[in-house]
């Protein structure tokens, strides 16, 4: 019974993110502030010590979705302003990455982990 519930709270999960990244959904400042705010400093850490050029790390809480993006400069852009950012990046296949990139996301997000995913432009 509990692997059946964490399967559908999975699916649950992708859900909201497909709606909140792929078909332009409301994403919650609170939920930023809340969950993610506190954990910029380290963030950025990672993305300069990978040498990433940017990092976009995603959340999800009831239902509710979030997302920021951390640039090499340090520019901070949450939630549609990120979602906007990725896409301006990934011109050509932002549907294709995110696509993708869901799967591993929600199950990052259902064990209890944000999805920090760092990207190198080329």
């Amino acid at each position: 019974m509990k692997k059946n519930g964490k399967a559908a709270k999975q699916l649950a999960i992708l859900q909201v993110l497909h709606k909140a990244l792929l078909l332009d959904g409301e994403m919650f400042e609170s939920l930023y502030e809340h969950e993610m705010q506190e954990h910029i400093a380290f963030w950025t850490e990672g993305m300069k010590k990978d040498k990433d050029d940017f990092v976009f790390v995603v959340t999800e809480n009831n239902g509710h979705a979030a997302m920021v993006v951390i640039t090499r400069e340090e520019e901070l852009l949450i939630n549609e302003p990120a979602r906007a950012s990725l896409k301006k990046v990934w011109q050509k296949n932002y549907d294709g990455n995110i696509r993708k990139l869901l799967p591993a996301m929600a199950a990052e997000l259902n064990a209890g982990f944000f999805s920090v995913n760092g990207v190198k432009v080329v």
